[in-house]
């Protein structure tokens, strides 16, 4: 299971194979999971509509939180929902330039 990250408004600045820090601005992380920062592979080329894409597994905790709470704004229903807005401070990019 995955969560898709879309932020449109970095668009350029990356390469492939490099990856952010992710911090989730969110009471819905759980009490002190607004805190914790998670490192992603960037999925996207820059200059796309969508902006920086990141897929996060859900793999514990934290990642299982992100999910969650995509989930519950219908990210991908059937009924057309886009998902929901959510402040995320974003560190990096990291890697090769």
């Amino acid at each position: 299971m995955l969560t898709r990250i879309e932020i449109p408004q970095l668009n350029a600045g990356w390469r492939a194979g490099q990856h952010v820090r992710v911090r989730v601005l969110s009471s819905a992380m759980g009490w002190i999971g607004w805190a914790e920062s998670h490192p992603f592979t960037i999925a996207t080329a820059a200059k796309t509509p969508e902006g920086m894409v990141l897929m996060c597994k859900k793999a514990g905790g934290w990642t299982g939180r992100l999910y969650e709470m995509a989930k519950v704004a219908g990210y991908g229903s059937d009924e057309g929902a886009f998902g929901r807005r959510v402040q995320v401070m974003i560190e990096g990019p990291y890697g090769k330039r």
